[in-house]
């Protein structure tokens, strides 16, 4: 069984395709006759999304997050094949609900991370801080943001149905006065409207 995901890009605003298959073995990316398991691709991107790569530059795919954020918080580390025709996967609802109710069609069976939290420890990444904790699932989160349109507090509990409800639907946003900023560099020309939060009043 498969299931196609088709869409437009944020950043290219070209079309985008996906397509899913269940398979043997670790979750795999392929795109250009070229494939990686996901677990070996890294991180060469960060600027507004997340752009992943195999380690001598192929398989390169832009603004995956939502995507990987399904996989992980559906537990699905293997049996998974993901196809790309296209640089960058589509935007969708703007978060990880569309992705997690595609993923959740073809009944792949969860599993176990390959990580896990072995210590306690806690570091700080700019303005941000964070905490680890071994022997639980569970992700909380502070987002200080001044607006009181936006939640403060957000957490998981660890499982799929929870992730569904809860954290899936969580769409990414702009602020309004970040507006120029991303205009001038050209970044998101596709953004819709609904993606910003704009001034109160």
């Amino acid at each position: 069984m498969t299931v196609v995901v088709e869409g437009t890009g944020l950043f290219s605003g070209r079309p985008s395709r996906v397509v899913l298959t269940r398979c043997e073995g670790d979750v795999i990316l392929r795109k250009d006759g070229e494939s990686a398991r996901v677990r070996e691709l890294v991180a060469v991107g960060t600027e507004r999304c997340t752009t992943v790569a195999r380690g001598d530059g192929a398989v390169r795919i832009a603004t995956v997050e939502h995507l990987f954020a399904a996989l992980a918080g559906l537990g699905v580390y293997a049996g998974l094949a993901i196809s790309v025709e296209g640089d960058e996967l589509p935007i969708l609802d703007g978060a990880a609900a569309e992705w997690t109710r595609a993923i959740g069609r073809l009944n792949v069976p969860p599993g176990a991370p390959a990580l896990l939290v072995g210590a306690a420890d806690e570091i700080s990444v700019g303005a941000s801080e964070y905490a680890f904790r071994p022997g639980s699932r569970r992700l909380s989160v502070r987002f200080e943001s001044g607006d009181p349109r936006l939640e403060e507090w957000a957490s998981w509990e660890g499982g799929a149905d929870h992730f569904a409800q809860r954290i899936a639907p969580a769409r990414t946003f702009a602020l309004a006065r970040d507006l120029a900023e991303i205009a001038a560099r050209g970044l998101a020309p596709h953004a819709p409207k609904e993606s910003v939060v704009g001034r109160r009043g």
